[in-house]
């Protein structure tokens, strides 16, 4: 997730050429290979296709007003880095159509329209997993009430707008068509002629470094009360290394600290960890709160509450 991650992947790769060592990483998310093949990435259209229609990632997106907007299974105030600017874009469309399983409150303030989607669980899928395999599944259970399995609610606006590529009558069809155009392809993550990258840092101050705690990943394990009961369960708090506490004037009494990010900021509970590298705030994204602060990759001010 963070903003220089091309550059430390192509530095990666640098040194374990210079080591004469094999590099590879495993993907986020099981289906991150099944987003290039299907070209669901800004640059790339369906099996690598280069030189199809372009698109604009999260933080070009963001910084033009779109007219209309459709969000399938996102909810902007915790499944994007730049959620703050994110919210600010749509608000400021024509025309947001939400289609989800679940209600939010910032949901509910950007969108036009929502349209009830099916659970994961009431749809049937294919997903490339980190092996680059794919396994297609059925739904579990019908979809509640009027919802919709999700692909099935995009074929359908993109008929009434005459569009064409939306005649698929099951997900099997789709899955069968990527399958075959993509056959040729093997998975290969590895950059070939890379250009000079370079990383910058700014001495003396703290950054913010973020994760997705494992009960934050989705709208699911979001609203699970038996899960956010647990140890794994993580709050809205804030680590620092000892050494930044002592020099911030610090210690185990203090409980709670401001934590600014530019204009905005939050009161969050402060953790001295010896785990967290000098230099470090590390502070989780995707949790209640968090959408108080900024980009979860940035400078940070931390001071007494």
């Amino acid at each position: 997730m963070h903003p220089g991650f091309a550059a430390i992947r192509a530095l990666a790769e640098a040194i374990a050429v210079q080591t004469d060592s094999v590099f590879g990483y495993l993907s986020e998310g099981s289906n991150s290979a099944g987003a290039w093949l299907a070209g669901a990435v800004p640059h790339r259209g369906p099996c690598n296709d280069a030189d199809a229609v372009k698109g604009l990632n999260i933080s070009d997106w963001a910084e033009n007003t779109s007219a209309a907007a459709i969000l399938l299974n996102v909810e902007p105030e915790h499944d994007v880095a730049q959620s703050r600017q994110v919210i600010r874009a749509l608000t400021n469309a024509s025309s947001v159509i939400a289609i989800t399983a679940y209600r939010s409150p910032a949901l509910e303030d950007v969108a036009s329209v929502m349209l009830p989607a099916a659970a994961f669980t009431e749809s049937s899928g294919t997903y490339v997993n980190a092996e680059g395999i794919m396994q297609s599944f059925k739904g579990a259970n019908n979809p509640a009430g009027e919802s919709r399995p999700g692909w099935k609610i995009l074929r359908v606006l993109g008929n009434l707008l005459k569009l064409d590529g939306f005649d698929y009558v099951s997900s099997d069809q789709v899955r069968d068509e990527l399958r075959g155009s993509c056959e040729n392809i093997e998975l290969d993550n590895s950059i070939h002629g890379v250009p000079r990258v370079t990383l910058s840092a700014s001495g003396g101050s703290i950054m913010r470094a973020a994760d997705v705690p494992i009960y934050a990943t989705d709208a699911l394990v979001r609203r699970a009360s038996s899960l956010q009961k647990t140890h794994d369960a993580v709050a809205l708090t804030v680590s620092i290394n000892p050494a930044d506490a002592a020099r911030l004037g610090l210690d185990d009494e203090i409980t709670s600290v401001r934590v600014k990010q530019g204009d905005v900021g939050a009161i969050l509970k402060l953790i001295i960890d010896e785990s967290v590298p000098a230099g470090s705030a590390w502070i989780p994204m995707a949790v209640k709160g968090s959408e108080l602060l900024g980009d979860p990759f940035g400078e940070v001010v931390i001071e007494k509450a």
